[in-house]
């Protein structure tokens, strides 16, 4: 006898034809990274920050208008960025991180690991107002 099964009733790696790895796809876009982890170390009272430097592949690209209008009205007008990279780097939520010398705040991590890469959601951080000549 026939018994038909929902995929919800399945994990993702148990459905036989799931998603392919494409890591080698996703590598050949990938091109050389310098990722510089911002941590503070405070020492007699004062703040000394840390700088650990990680070199990897990776690739970073500027959120969709599709993508941009699912943000809050008032985030929409930042710097949003998807970053695809190697799973060697590890960013948490909250973080800041350093990719080619512009700072950024990690808000999601999508692990995509068991297909060769790792996806996170990265705003640009505010670092101070510009200054007002006049």
């Amino acid at each position: 006898m026939f018994k038909i099964v929902n995929a919800g009733q399945k994990t993702l790696k148990k459905i036989s034809g799931g998603l392919p790895n494409v890591s080698d796809v996703i590598v050949s876009w990938f091109q050389p990274m310098t990722f510089k982890f911002l941590t503070d170390n405070i020492v007699d009272f004062e703040n000394e920050p840390i700088t650990v430097e990680v070199r990897s592949e990776g690739v970073i690209q500027p959120f969709t208008s599709k993508d941009l209008m699912a943000k809050p009205e008032g985030q929409r007008s930042w710097a949003w960025n998807m970053l695809h990279c190697l799973p060697d780097v590890v960013l948490k939520v909250g973080e800041y991180v350093l990719i080619d010398d512009v700072k950024y705040r990690v808000m999601k991590c999508t692990d995509y690991s068991d297909y060769g890469y790792l996806e996170y959601d990265v705003v640009e951080a505010f670092t101070k107002a510009p200054e007002v000549q006049g």
